[in-house]
């Protein structure tokens, strides 16, 4: 992340990622939010990611999920 860029929208512990059960799950720990694929996720509850989606912190920082 382009620390300079967005320094005063995404927070230090944005987001967690935990494997769990063999998948990926992002957890929100931020202020200003997580969205997958455009659709915001509820903040402290793991969602599932797969190839293919997209997160995007803080609508400011857009990253798409490769393979694993």
């Amino acid at each position: 992340i382009d620390k300079k860029e967005a320094k005063k929208k995404i927070d230090k512990v944005h987001a967690v990622f935990e494997l769990r059960q063999g998948s990926w799950h992002v957890i929100d720990r931020s202020k200003t939010g997580v969205w997958i694929n455009g659709e915001r996720i509820p903040a402290s509850i793991p969602r599932p990611i797969a190839p293919g989606d997209v997160i995007d912190f803080a609508q400011k920082q857009l990253y798409e999920v490769t393979e694993w």
